[in-house]
C-alpha cells in the first residue's frame, strides 16, 4: 500500500492537545498516524507530519529529524514566504480551498479554520477508515503548554467554538464518514461518535502502515 493513500486502512490524527500522551502513542504503534504540529514530538515516527503555520515550521527549523511526510497548505495571503520555507524545508504544500464540510476530491483539501480539521480531511482524501481522533480537546492548551511567544497567536482567546462548528457542519454534509472522536471525556468536539482509544483501534483492528 501506498504511504499516501489509505483506502479502508485506519488513520490517527493527533492533534496537540492537553490530553495527548505517552501511553496514546505507543498503542497507536504499527498505525498510520498523521501528526498535527507538535504532536511529532509524541509521534516521531508517523506516516505524515501536518502544519498550516508556516511560522510554526520556521520556529522549528522544518523538524529536520522527522522522516516521514511534511505537508502544509497553499495559503493566498503569504504566497511567497510559504513558497519559500516550504522549499527550504522540503514541506509540501496541498492546495487548499474554502468549503463546506470536507473536500472529498483528493486534489484539494477545505481550511476549516484549523489545522486539525485540515489534517482530518487529508485522512478522508486518502480514503482512511475509520479515522480516530485523539488530542482534539477543542479546550485548554497544548499536552506540552503554551507556544512560545514567538509564534503564540491569541493562544489565551482560541476561537474553538469557530473550530468545533465546522467540524459540526462536516459531521451533517458527510454522515458516512467513519470518524471517531477518541481525545477522551474531557474532549467539547461531539460531532463524532466517542469511544476509548483502545476500544476504537480495537473494533479496527491493527493494520501495518
Amino acid at each position: 500500500m501506498s504511504k499516501t493513500v489509505w483506502r479502508d486502512a485506519p488513520c490517527i490524527v493527533a492533534a496537540s492537545g492537553p490530553s495527548l500522551s505517552k501511553e496514546q502513542a505507543q498503542l497507536c504503534q504499527g498505525y498510520n498516524v498523521i501528526a498535527v504540529n507538535d504532536a511529532y514530538r509524541l509521534f516521531p515516527n508517523a506516516n505524515t507530519l501536518y502544519a498550516a503555520d508556516v511560522e510554526w515550521w520556521k520556529y522549528h527549523e522544518g523538524c529536520p529529524n522527522f522522516e516521514g511526510e511534511k505537508l502544509t497548505c497553499h495559503h493566498d495571503g503569504d504566497a511567497r514566504r510559504r513558497k519559500r520555507i516550504c522549499k527550504e524545508y522540503n514541506i509540501k504544500p496541498m492546495a487548499a480551498r474554502r468549503g463546506s464540510g470536507f473536500s472529498l476530491d483528493p486534489s484539494y483539501i477545505h481550511y476549516g479554520t484549523n489545522s486539525g480539521f485540515q489534517a482530518t480531511n487529508i485522512a478522508v482524501v486518502r480514503g482512511a477508515c475509520p479515522i480516530i481522533l485523539i488530542g482534539f480537546d477543542m479546550q485548554g492548551t497544548h499536552f506540552f503548554g503554551p507556544h512560545p511567544s514567538r509564534i503564540r497567536r491569541n493562544e489565551a482567546v482560541k476561537k474553538y467554538d469557530r473550530f468545533i462548528s465546522y467540524f459540526h457542519q462536516a459531521r451533517m454534509l458527510h454522515k458516512d464518514l467513519n470518524i471517531i472522536n477518541a481525545t477522551g471525556p474531557k474532549s467539547l468536539l461531539t460531532a463524532f461518535p466517542t469511544m476509548s482509544l483502545k476500544e476504537a483501534l480495537d473494533a479496527c483492528g491493527k493494520t501495518q502502515s
